[in-house]
C-alpha cells in the first residue's frame, strides 16, 4: 500500500520505488536508435510515425539526467544519446541555427518556437549536473540563441516564435513559453551559477506574476501582442487548444507557484515570491470539481472542463515546497490529499505511468493527448518528497547523495 504522508521516510521511500516503475515503462521503449526519443501510446509501445519532438525529447533529456543522479542504471546513456542528438546530430538545424521542433524520417521541421528552446535550456542544465558529455556546450549553444534571437531587452521577456529559417518572428507573445523559460533559467543558473539567468528569471516572473497578483489579478492572462498588450479573448473560439486555450489557465498558477517558491529559495530577498505563490495556489480552489479544470473565464467559470494530470502534479510540487517554508498543516494535508486523489483516479494501475486526462465523471479520456509520451511532470511528481525548494531538482538529488 503506498504511503503518501508528507515528508515520511515510508512516503520517501515508495516514492523512490514508484521513480523506478515510471521508468521501467519509458527506458523499454522510448529510446529511438537513430537519435531522441518516440512518442509512446498508452502501453508503451513507440510510434514512430509522430517523429521526434523538440519538447518531448529535452523533457527525456531532463528525467533521465535526474534518474542518473537518482542512481537509475542505464539512465546516464540514454541522457547521452539525446544530448548528442541536439549537440551534433539530426535535432540540430546546422543550416538556420537553433533546433528541429520535429524530426520525421530524418527530416526536420517546424517553427523555431521558445517553448522547444526552454527545453533544451532545461534539458542541458540538468544534463549538465548530471555530468552528460557535451552538455555544457549545449547549454551554451542555446543560452547564446535565447539572447541573439529570443530576448526583448526592453520588456525583459522572451518572443514566441520564429519560422524554420529565423527570417520571420510572430506577432503573439505567451506566458506558457516564458513560464518554461523561467524553469529553465533558474536550471541553467543552478548549472553555471551565473547570476544573470537567476535575474531574467526572476525578472520574468515578476512582470508576468508577482505584479498582477499583488493587484488581486491572479487569474493570469495567457496571451499577449508583440508589444505585451493583454489579449484576453485571444482563441475564444479554440477553448480547448493544447498549447494556447482561450481564458486563465489554472494549472499554470500552481505551476507559477511552484517556480515562484524556487526563487524565494535562492533569493529570499525577493519578498512578493512566497505570498504570490500561496496567493496562487488557494486561488486555484476555485478550478477544482474535483481535479483542476483546465481552463476558466475572468469570472472564474469553468470554460474547458477537461482534467489533466499535469496540475495535479504541478500542485503535488507547490504543496510541499509550502510545507517546507511554512510548516503548516494545511498544505501538508493538501500534498497528500492530492496524491491521493491521484492514485485513485490519474494512475494507470493496469500499465502504469498516469491516465493524461478524464471526463466530468472522471473517467480516463482521449480527447487531447493519444498515449503517454511525457514522463516529465509525473517523474518530478515523484521526486519532490527528496528535494528542497531551495535546491532544484538536480542539485536536491546532488545533495541528497552526498549525505
Amino acid at each position: 500500500m503506498t504511503n503518501y504522508v508528507w515528508n515520511s521516510e515510508k512516503h520517501k521511500y515508495d516514492m523512490r520505488n514508484y521513480r523506478n516503475e515510471l521508468l521501467n515503462f519509458y527506458q523499454r521503449t522510448v529510446v529511438n536508435p537513430n537519435g531522441g526519443f518516440y512518442w509512446l501510446d498508452s502501453t508503451g509501445n513507440s510510434l514512430p510515425e509522430y517523429g521526434t519532438q523538440l519538447w518531448l525529447s529535452a523533457r527525456m533529456i531532463h528525467c533521465f539526467s535526474l534518474a542518473h543522479l537518482d542512481g537509475r542504471p542505464g539512465a546516464k546513456e540514454i541522457a547521452e544519446q539525446g544530448i548528442d542528438f541536439y549537440y551534433r546530430g539530426p535535432g540540430r538545424d546546422v543550416e538556420n541555427g537553433g533546433w528541429y521542433a520535429k524530426v520525421i524520417n530524418g527530416t526536420g521541421e517546424g517553427d523555431k518556437d521558445l517553448y522547444g528552446l526552454a527545453h533544451i535550456l532545461l534539458a542541458s542544465s540538468t544534463a549538465c549536473q548530471a555530468g552528460i558529455n557535451n552538455s555544457s556546450k549545449l547549454l551554451s549553444n542555446a543560452l547564446d540563441i535565447l539572447a541573439s534571437r529570443y530576448w526583448e531587452y526592453d520588456y525583459g521577456l522572451a518572443l514566441d516564435s520564429y519560422d524554420i529559417q529565423f527570417n520571420n518572428a510572430s506577432s503573439y507573445r505567451g506566458i506558457n513559453a516564458n513560464m518554461h523559460l523561467t524553469e529553465a533559467l533558474l536550471a541553467a543558473y543552478s548549472a553555471t551559477q551565473d547570476t544573470s539567468l537567476l535575474t531574467k528569471a526572476i525578472g520574468i516572473a515578476y512582470r508576468l506574476v508577482g505584479e498582477p497578483v499583488s493587484k488581486g489579478n491572479y487569474r493570469l492572462v495567457e496571451h499577449y501582442d508583440s508589444h505585451w498588450n493583454p489579449l484576453p479573448d485571444f482563441n475564444i473560439d479554440k477553448p480547448n487548444d493544447p498549447f494556447k486555450p482561450y481564458g486563465s489557465t489554472p494549472g499554470h498558477w500552481l505551476e507559477w507557484a511552484k517556480l515562484c517558491l524556487q526563487i524565494y529559495g535562492l533569493d529570499s530577498t525577493q519578498t512578493w515570491s512566497l505570498p504570490t505563490a500561496e496567493s496562487l495556489f488557494k486561488a486555484a480552489d476555485e478550478a477544482w470539481m474535483p481535479g483542476y479544470v483546465y481552463t476558466v473565464d475572468w469570472r472564474g467559470f469553468p470554460v474547458c472542463s477537461y482534467r489533466f494530470w499535469w496540475p495535479i502534479t504541478e500542485a503535488i510540487g507547490t504543496a510541499h515546497f509550502l510545507s517546507q517554508i511554512t510548516n503548516e498543516s494545511q498544505y501538508k494535508e493538501a500534498y497528500e490529499h492530492l496524491w491521493n486523489f491521484a492514485d485513485q483516479y490519474f494512475i494507470d494501475h493496469d500499465y502504469g505511468v498516469w491516465f493524461y486526462e478524464l471526463d466530468d465523471n472522471l473517467h480516463p479520456v482521449s480527447r487531447t493527448w493519444f498515449g503517454k509520451p511525457d514522463l516529465y511532470h509525473v517523474y518530478q511528481a515523484a521526486l519532490y518528497c527528496d528535494v528542497s525548494y531551495k535546491d532544484g531538482f538536480a542539485q536536491g538529488l546532488i545533495n541528497k547523495s552526498n549525505f
